[in-house]
């Protein structure tokens, strides 16, 4: 979606920006009445994804194997940058991102968490990027918020000095109010923070057609898609499916567990461990199908090389 790759441009250009000195008069501090990331997230988005930052970046995977991320220069480079404007990966308490059709066009927010990144200073710290800032470039204000234009009309918008929103231009208004009116989270947000709040990464989605299509003779079933995953020594996984009857889950319940049979068939024939399977289980409730999987971090390791080979 040309919408959902531009707000995530707009995050790499957060993690890219260098602290600027403007001859530009200072905007008022962001003063909107931000009650939790969550709520921001409009009522017409279908689609919302929440990650803990900080909790993942202290998470034993994290401890093992975070730092071949840095093995990739442009990443490493963004970690950096985002260190030069004062914020770490670890200090990131939340990114919430939601997505969505709006006035006839796919649109997304992403809204980051973490001490100062909503503040004038970091915002600057993006405007100085001339290559992928608008042109001319501008901080505004808008209501209680500052809001910085960036490529393909999509903007930066600081709420108050801890959260920081990159929003497609048609949701812009939205979030505003939504964060000065201090709302509460509705819609696959709502859906998101009833899941275990342990989990490091949760996210919930109302199905249309073209998701439908792509989950094949699944999709003709199942409404919502929800989860969680916890990450730790020992992954702790939830998907939750939800029918429309509780005769369809019953029927999605049956053959999900067939296709469970089966990949424990031909994992063990390209000699994956057995031990991923040990704790995976189907069940049903109501029109719900729920999908639960524990597997250590040592196992998931010793599939993926065997795959690789």
């Amino acid at each position: 979606m040309r919408a959902l790759s531009s707000v995530f441009l707009g995050g790499a250009i957060l993690f890219t920006g260098l602290l600027a000195t403007s001859t530009e008069a200072r905007a008022a501090d962001p003063s909107c009445r931000v009650s939790e990331s969550a709520a921001l997230i409009p009522p017409s988005a279908d689609a919302a994804v929440a990650i803990d930052v900080a909790r993942l970046t202290k998470s034993e995977p994290w401890r093992q194997d975070g730092s071949r991320l840095e093995d990739d220069p442009e990443f490493k480079e963004n970690l950096r940058a985002l260190k030069r404007c004062g914020v770490d990966l670890g200090a990131i308490d939340d990114v919430w991102v939601g997505a969505g059709d709006a006035a006839g066009s796919e649109n997304a927010v992403a809204i980051i968490h973490a001490p100062g990144v909503g503040s004038e200073s970091a915002m600057r710290c993006v405007a100085a990027i001339d290559a992928v800032a608008a042109k001319p470039i501008k901080l505004q204000r808008s209501g209680c918020a500052n809001t910085l234009e960036i490529k393909d009309g999509d903007q930066l918008v600081g709420l108050d000095n801890d959260h920081l929103a990159i929003v497609s231009k048609p949701w812009v208004k939205t979030v505003i109010r939504r964060a000065r009116a201090g709302e509460r989270a509705v819609g696959p947000a709502a859906a998101v923070k009833q899941l275990s709040s342990r989990s490091q990464l949760r996210f919930a989605a109302e199905l249309d057609s073209g998701l439908k299509q792509q989950l094949g003779p699944l999709g003709e079933q199942v409404q919502s898609l929800a989860g969680s995953l916890l990450v730790g020594r020992t992954f702790h996984g939830e998907l939750i499916a939800t029918t429309r009857t509780q005769s369809e889950a019953a029927a999605l319940e049956s053959t999900l567990s067939g296709y469970l049979g089966l990949a424990r068939g031909f994992a063990s024939a390209a000699g994956v461990p057995a031990e991923l399977f040990d704790k995976v289980s189907v069940s049903s409730k109501g029109a719900r199908v729920i999908v639960r999987f524990e597997a250590r971090y040592s196992d998931l390791k010793r599939a993926a090389a065997t795959i690789e080979k």
